[in-house]
Order: C-alpha cells, then sequence, then structure tokens
C-alpha cells in the first residue's frame, strides 16, 4: 500500500532523493543584448538541498507551525523554494500573482495577520513606509542558491493538521474580480491527487508550464518544469522568443492558457509537442484551429477554489453540439 503523506514537503522530499540527478526545473533567461537565450537548471537534488538550507533559515529567524508568510517574489526557482520550505513547516505560504496592480489586493490583504515577508530588501524597506500591513513584518531574506558542495540531507519537515491553512493566494481569477483562496494543507494533497488522476507523468518529457499550482505538481510527479522567464506576467508572453525556447529544450507538453497558446501557436512550429493542458479561459476558434495537430489537447473547467472540477478532450470539444451550452466533459473522481 503507498504511503498516505500528511506533509506534501514529505512527499515532495521523497521525489528529490528518488530522481535526485534529474532536472526538477529549468528557466530561461533572455540576454537582449547578445539576442540569445541562457538556461538555468536545478535538478531534484540541488532543489531538495536548497529547501532543507532555507529550512534552517526559516527556523532560525523564528518561523514556527502556523505563522504566515508573504511572498513577493517572481516565478523562479527561488520562490518555489520558499514556499516548500515553508510547507515543511507546517507555516502558511502567503502568494500574490505578481503581475495583480496593488490597489486590487490591498484591502483583502489587511484582514490577514501576516507574520513575516519573503521579499527584495529594497521592497520591504517600501513596504514598511508605505503600507499599513508591512510595519508589522518581520523581514526574511530571499533563497541563495549558490552552487556549493552538498550533502545528502532529508528535509525536515513537520507533521501538520490537514485542516491548517497551507496556501493562500490573492489571484484575479479568469473574471478579474479579486479574491482569497485558501487551500488547506488536506486541499493541497487532494489537488495533486485529483491532477494526478488525468496528467500521467512522462518522464521522458520536457514540460512548459506557466501555471503556478501545476509547478508544484510537477515537482511532486519527479517531472521536469520549464518556468517562464522571471519578468512573466499573466497573459503576456513573447510567442517568437518562447518558440525557440519550446523548439531548443524539445518541449513535449505544454501547460497553458488558451490565451497563451493563441499567441505561441499562431504560426506553425514545435513539431515535437505531443501533449497540451490547458483551461482557466474561452478556447476561441483561432485557439483550436492552432492547436488542432497536436496529438492530444485537453481542456480543464474549474474554479480558483476548487480545481480541476471537469476535462474534456479538444476533439470532443470540436464535435460537441454548443447550442446546448459549453461542453464541459466528464467530472474528476477523486
Amino acid at each position: 500500500m503507498a504511503k498516505k503523506f500528511n506533509n506534501p514537503a514529505e512527499l515532495l522530499n521523497t521525489v528529490c532523493k528518488k530522481f535526485h540527478d534529474d532536472n526538477a526545473l529549468i528557466q530561461p533567461d533572455f540576454k537582449r543584448f547578445s539576442n540569445r537565450i541562457v538556461y538555468k537548471s536545478l535538478t531534484y537534488g540541488e532543489f531538495g538541498w536548497y529547501v532543507n538550507e532555507y529550512i534552517k533559515i526559516l527556523r532560525a529567524r523564528g518561523v514556527k507551525k502556523g505563522d504566515r508568510i508573504l511572498l513577493l517574489l517572481p516565478f523562479s526557482f527561488e520562490l518555489y523554494t520558499a514556499i516548500v520550505a515553508i510547507m515543511a513547516i507546517g507555516a502558511t505560504a502567503v502568494f500574490v500573482e505578481p503581475w495583480m496592480m496593488k490597489r486590487k489586493y490591498r484591502g483583502l490583504i489587511n484582514d490577514i495577520k501576516l507574520d513575516f515577508v519573503i521579499c527584495d530588501r529594497k521592497l520591504f524597506i517600501l513596504l514598511r513606509f508605505f503600507t499599513f500591513f508591512g510595519k508589522s513584518l518581520l523581514y526574511i531574506p530571499i533563497p541563495k542558491l549558490v552552487k556549493a558542495i552538498r550533502r545528502r540531507e532529508d528535509m525536515e519537515f513537520e507533521e501538520v493538521d490537514i485542516n491548517e491553512a497551507a496556501i493562500i493566494t490573492f489571484t484575479t481569477g479568469s473574471g478579474d474580480v479579486p479574491k482569497k483562496v485558501v487551500r488547506s494543507y488536506g486541499d493541497l494533497n487532494c489537488q495533486l491527487k485529483q491532477v494526478a488522476l488525468t496528467i500521467p507523468p512522462d518522464f521522458d518529457s520536457t514540460d512548459f508550464v506557466t501555471f503556478p499550482n501545476l509547478i508544484l505538481f510537477n515537482l511532486s510527479q519527479g517531472a521536469t518544469s520549464v518556468i517562464p522567464h522571471r519578468s512573466y506576467r499573466g497573459e503576456i508572453l513573447n510567442g517568437g522568443i518562447y518558440r525557440k525556447v519550446i523548439d531548443e529544450l524539445k518541449v513535449g507538453r505544454i501547460f497553458m492558457s488558451p490565451k497563451n497558446i493563441e499567441t505561441i501557436f499562431e504560426k506553425r512550429f514545435g513539431n515535437q509537442v505531443r501533449s497540451i493542458y490547458t483551461g482557466g479561459g474561452p478556447i476561441t476558434l483561432r485557439c483550436i484551429k492552432s492547436i488542432r495537430n497536436i496529438e492530444k489537447v485537453r481542456i480543464f473547467y474549474g474554479s480558483t477554489e476548487i480545481e480541476p472540477i471537469s476535462t474534456i478532450e479538444l476533439n470532443e470539444y470540436i464535435k460537441s453540439d454548443k447550442c446546448r451550452g459549453i461542453p464541459v466533459g466528464k467530472p474528476i473522481n477523486g
């Protein structure tokens, strides 16, 4: 019988040991002046080591189970190192989508009692001076992912109450209405299980992922994720650059919103792309035409609070009678 993990960090610890030498994360870095792309990568062994080192830093700063930590970090290796380290301690990661306007979430975030913030020191100074909630926050530096001699160590994780909050997300969702979403440790475990029912692991593939929650899912599976450049903002993608990334890294699976798919696949390319997983927005005719030749396209429906709820293959979506409403496929039972 497979072991049930109380804390998601325990599962990630097992994955980091099993896939020690495989790439966990890859991120393109655009060099504008030389017009080239440099790739940074992190193996599962390195990721596990960095998480464990950051757990020690968090504890040294006084972070304990139940504390709420605001993360003001871009899409990056450091962001996911911090999230997993926070969960390992049994604290709560408060995550704000980096492309959200401050005016949209200021009122919501004031209602949460925050204990710490992880951000750039200059940003911390601005928070202290210009925000109400920033005055009570204790500062924690961003994880430093410095290449060094690394010993093999297990993560030091806490047993957690599955009803305690693991992640609090401030998001605008597809309706552009700001809201607070609380995911407990039990919710997070359930979501990882739900997604696994419809997205089987593909260890021979490199995945391009723009959904933050699916990067965490891929880390729990031992898959390799290419994450957007750290300056990535929501729907803004440079189609030409990312087409080059997908081709150079021989990306086999793409996890992306319909809008981003339209941008990238407006020109024919990427013959090695076998699967696309999408959702979170309307599926337009232009989007359908751009990806009809892809071997497998699966559309997910759900909500910010409960995801995913149902799924449908693109071929079934195309054949369905739209006069009866938007086809959303079959419910995901987990």
